[in-house]
């Protein structure tokens, strides 16, 4: 149920991030704060901006009401798992975004196109900080199923990625139908 939760909330995300950001990623014509570290290992710490740590502090705490009202279990397992669905969010958040923004879509995901992932280093056709994620979000969730008496909440995690990965398909070939509607919309 979070992992449906976690599914279904990642799509709304990205769909209001293409609302309030249009064709300018990454905060950019937003009247925010912004910090840049040119020498940060990833992309999302070489430029922060108020409204993205604003909006990731808002989804970790709606992130823990929302287990919290399914489990209530908020022990150091769950709390593992809480930021290890997370990390999974932001990755299929972000990636989403770029299928459904019509400035953007699939075909420019790629690191010429994408200012604040230019200086990261791009492996498989993604972004270090995908990867980052990735390994965060599974180690963390092995972590707590090691810690774990039982393995309900990582069979959760596992079909959560899954039924992403098929979400990600599935939005692939339906964003042109989306792309029309907001061209559309727009008139």
């Amino acid at each position: 149920m979070f992992g449906l939760y976690i599914l279904i909330f990642g799509i709304f995300l990205a769909l209001l991030e293409i609302e309030i950001e249009g064709e300018h990623g990454w905060a950019k014509n937003l009247p925010t704060w912004r910090k840049t570290k040119n020498n940060a290992p990833i992309g999302f710490l070489r430029n922060i901006t108020g409204y993205h740590t604003v909006l990731n502090i808002m989804i970790l705490s709606l992130n823990h009401i929302f287990f919290i009202g399914l489990y209530w279990n908020m022990g150091v397992v769950g709390e593992l798992f809480i930021f290890a669905f997370s990390a999974f969010l932001i990755i299929y958040w972000d990636f989403l975004w770029f299928i459904l923004n019509p400035h953007f879509t699939i075909k420019k995901f790629e690191k010429e196109h994408i200012p604040w992932y230019t200086d990261s280093l791009w492996i498989a056709g993604f972004p270090i900080d995908y990867w980052y994620g990735s390994g965060l979000s599974l180690g963390l969730a092995l972590l707590g199923y090691s810690m774990a008496t039982g393995g309900a909440l990582m069979e959760e995690y596992m079909i959560t990625g899954a039924v992403g990965l098929l979400i990600w398909c599935v939005i692939f070939f339906a964003s042109p139908l989306y792309h029309t509607w907001y061209h559309f919309m727009r008139r």
